[in-house]
């Protein structure tokens, strides 16, 4: 049969053609236990596909024996590796449909399938029609459990667990057969082969091993012979000693038993390797059991017996050394005992809610509250009003039958073999309880009692954490048999307040009330309650949700409350925020017109009114709050320099200049106006990203210059030096901080002339008056110089020595106080604190085409540094 081969085949990792079981099915006992060596130890593989025409009938069946044998035998380790792990109370086999069918059924539901299988590839049209069943690519496990399902669409088989006490027998039992070191009873019956251990002491100090003969003699030296068969060791100890003290004077014994005889017995019946087997003479039935290997699943472990001279002296029951650890029927074996193992008896299963879940031995008559009994009884979540015994009728069919383990007439049902009892668990859901989720000190279940009110549920605003919205409160209820989801809201703080009022609901079992934080989002709390609610709609069904955005603290969707009002949504969206505008708030509604298109309507109410405000909420609305129109944040300038006052001060709108000096308390007497440095942060900004943008291009530009002049045999200087210059200008660019300066004319912003409105951020310095003009770059002295009246821009070149040989005086140009820029020979003239640039000159040579790039950039860094220059920053 094939269980020989392979009797706990996992059908869930093999694919099994129907031509192999029905060649195996055909094997003699003879035949597979030669198949069987011909491929021990082998390694023989299922041929490629594409060779499956090439490959002999016969060889295909071999190869698909092999895997059988190969899958067997990997999957009996796993499922002992996974017996030894398993808990003890889950330790039942979890088998599929196909393993429990047998031999038969097999090979007919395994052609059936891949019947099934060729059909629909050919409606499919992705398979042509197969010649044979071998050409057919085989069903694998989940398509024959599949077709199981579909031909046995009311479950014919109830999961099956491992049989009971079988496992004892899985450990090495070489160690438990050798009981050559315990201690000996007193009532141990010597005979022929034991040996007795004699030390003598007092006047005569010896010491004797002596052997019971076959005659059952102790020959005793200078005692003669002593005959103790029969005796036990207790007696032999009393006589032994006796006959010393008789005839030895002064003489004591010690007595104690050596090595002890060995015996024949015979384990026969339904054990592992049955045979022959000398074991110790102080060996009971379970070391016998051990020593030939245990009981396999088909022997009996409730009727094991002991047999002496043809006649049962002994029946041992294995249950009761397994469920009681009573020894009291494992008796000590006698030479030519008999241990036979029966065939296992009647059996009965049961799995689910119990705390042992296996296949047991019954004896006699068996009930159901007996099964239970055996498997440890039942667990606390075990389902009593409902349990499901299934048995085989007149061996014709299957039945199930409903049994309330709670009464008398379920309990006692009578059992029969091969029925299977399914406990099962109690509803994974609690009942009458409240859930408190959210902002609660202590979320979690709390006992529901009828009339409990929200009071009740939350006794003291305590319970909730210290930044809970304890204005808004929202019940997710459970609804009638098909418990549809529906959501209600309250105000906790006044249920409080006034616990008659119609805040202080009362709760049905099962209630989850939610309470929000008032800071921060709300999705994670409401998002398993807006699933519900759109799992739960169907066609024509509207989803129970509502949206409300802008300016409230937590904006997003939520459950539409029946009835929900514009008011109550915005509480429920925490509020409003301070620039909130309650007497503008439009509510955009979404209906279908018709049934075949989706019209948008918008309504602006007032929630200062009372009767606006009680507008009532349909599915999809949307509700905006507005900002209060010119409503900003606090802005603040900084005065800085030669100023009454300086400090940081927080501006009207468009408030300007001349009114934050004035409100400073005017100018100090050092104070010089032109140089006044206004900046901004945005044009900060702007700047800043300018010289960002103008070093990656100076770097791109210098790379380029580098790659035309790879190789040159003749290097020019001039080439090298602006190479040289441009790193250093790349450097200084991505240290250089822009500063986000204004050019303004003081005097007429101050006379109200061109005024300037001042923003957020903006800075405002008014220097001391300088008394030097700077000169820098290609002259033969930059210097800085007394500022003096009447001298012009030239002058002050010439104190500085006049150009240089590499100045490009059409070039030169000038840095005014109070920032502007302008040509030399346009420039006005000179005033207290200008700077004068005079750019160096450069040759354009070929190759220098980003000569000009590099002038302006010096340009931009030496205005930057003489305007810092200029009010004390350098």
């Amino acid at each position: 049969m094939l269980g020989a081969i392979a009797p706990e085949v996992a059908w869930s990792a093999t694919v099994v053609d129907p031509q192999t079981l029905e060649a195996l099915s055909n094997l003699s006992d003879a035949e597979r236990e030669a198949l069987m060596q011909r491929y021990q130890g082998g390694s023989a593989a299922r041929e490629d596909e594409q060779d499956a025409d090439r490959i002999p009938g016969q060889m295909r069946m071999s190869t698909g024996i092999e895997s059988l044998r190969q899958q067997d035998r990997g999957n009996r380790a796993d499922q002992k590796r996974s017996h030894a792990d398993s808990d003890p109370q889950k330790g039942a086999r979890q088998g599929s449909r196909f393993d429990q069918l047998n031999r038969d059924e097999q090979v007919s539901m395994s052609r059936a399938c891949l019947e099934r299988k060729k059909r629909r590839a050919n409606r499919e049209g992705n398979a042509g029609q197969p010649k044979t069943t071998a050409d057919a690519p085989a069903c694998t496990a989940v398509e024959l459990d599949d077709y199981l399902g579909a031909v046995y669409p009311f479950g014919r088989f109830l999961e099956r667990p491992r049989p009971f006490g079988y496992e004892l027998f899985d450990q090495d039992a070489g160690e438990l057969s050798s009981i050559t070191d315990i201690p000996v009873p007193t009532d141990y019956m010597l005979g022929p082969g034991d040996k007795v251990e004699v030390q003598l002491f007092g006047k005569e100090n010896r010491r004797y091993v002596l052997t019971v003969t076959r005659d059952g003699i102790l020959q005793f030296p200078q005692l003669g012979p002593i005959p103790v068969a029969g005796m036990s060791f207790d007696e032999v100890q009393e006589l032994l000693q006796a006959r010393v003290a008789d005839s030895m004077i002064g003489v004591e014994a010690s007595i104690t038993m050596g090595a002890l005889r060995s015996i024949r017995i015979f384990v026969l019946g339904d054990v592992r390797k049955p045979g022959s087997y000398t074991v110790s003479s102080l060996s009971t039935v379970t070391h016998a059991l051990f020593a030939s290997g245990g009981i396999p699943e088909t022997g009996s472990l409730r009727g094991v017996q002991v047999k002496r001279g043809g006649e049962v002296v002994t029946t041992l029951d294995l249950y009761d050394l397994l469920l009681r650890g009573d020894t009291g029927d494992d008796m000590v074996l006698e030479p030519g005992d008999v241990v036979f193992i029966p065939p296992v008896g009647k059996t009965a299963s049961i799995s689910g809610e119990v705390v042992r879940p296996a296949t047991y031995e019954l004896r006699g008559s068996s009930t159901v509250s007996e099964l239970i009994e055996l498997s440890g009884g039942l667990l606390p979540t075990a389902y009593l009003q409902s349990a499901s015994l299934e048995r085989v009728r007149r061996q014709t069919d299957r039945t199930i039958a409903t049994l309330d383990l709670t009464a008398s007439k379920g309990k006692d049902t009578a059992l029969q073999s091969g029925d299977h009892l399914q406990v099962y668990s109690v509803f994974d859901r609690a009942e009458n309880v409240v859930l408190l989720t959210g902002a609660f000190e202590r979320p979690g279940l709390l006992q529901w009692k009828e009339g409990m009110r929200i009071s009740d549920a939350i006794p003291d605003l305590r319970r909730l954490k210290a930044r809970a919205d304890a204005n808004y409160l929202l019940i997710r209820r459970e609804v009638g048999p098909e418990r549809r989801i529906e959501t209600i809201s309250a105000n906790p703080s006044a249920a409080l307040r006034d616990p008659g009022s119609p805040e202080n609901l009362l709760l049905q079992s099962r209630d989850q009330l939610v309470v929000f934080p008032n800071q921060g989002t709300r999705e994670d709390l409401l998002e398993p309650i807006l699933d519900d609610l759109r799992q739960q709609a169907g066609m024509n069904q509207d989803v129970q949700i509502v949206d409300i955005t802008g300016r409230v603290k937590a904006p997003g969707e939520y459950p539409l409350t029946a009835p929900m009002t514009v008011s109550e949504l915005v509480r429920a969206a925490g509020g409003g925020v301070d620039d909130s505008y309650p007497r503008e708030v439009e509510v955009i509604r979404r209906t279908i017109v018709n049934g075949q298109r989706r019209e948008i309507t918008r309504n602006v109410i007032d929630l200062s009114d009372p009767e606006a405000a009680r507008t009532l909420l349909s599915p999809y609305d949307t509700v905006n709050v507005r900002p209060i129109q010119g409503w900003y944040k606090t802005e603040r300038v900084q005065l800085l320099g030669e100023v009454k006052l300086p400090g940081e001060y927080v501006i009207q709108p468009n408030e300007t200049i001349e009114s934050v000096i004035r409100r400073a308390g005017g100018f100090t007497q050092e104070a010089y106006l032109p140089g006044t440095i206004f900046s901004r942060e945005e044009i900060r900004a702007r700047q800043q990203a300018e010289l960002a943008r103008q070093g990656q291009r100076l770097k791109s530009e210098l790379l380029q210059v580098q790659l035309d002049y790879r190789g040159s045999e003749k290097a020019d200087v001039d080439v090298v030096r602006v190479r040289q210059l441009g790193a250093l200008l790349a450097e200084e660019l991505e240290n250089a901080q822009a500063l986000g300066r204004i050019v303004i004319d003081m005097e007429a912003t101050l006379s109200g002339r061109a005024p300037v409105a001042l923003r957020d951020g903006d800075a405002i310095t008014i220097p001391r008056r300088p008394a030097e003009v700077t000169v820098l770059g290609e002259v033969s002295y930059p210097t800085t110089h007394l500022y003096q009246e009447g001298f012009s821009y030239k002058d002050y070149l010439q104190q500085s020595g006049g150009f240089s040989s590499r100045a490009d005086r059409g070039s030169t140009f000038v840095v005014r106080i109070n920032g502007e820029v302008s040509a030399l020979d346009r420039a006005d003239a000179p005033m207290p604190g200008d700077v004068v640039i005079v750019p160096f000159k450069v040759d354009r040579g070929r190759g220098l085409f980003m000569t000009a790039t590099i002038a302006q950039i010096i340009g931009q860094l030496a205005i930057t540094a003489a305007s810092f220059k200029t009010i004390g920053i350098f």
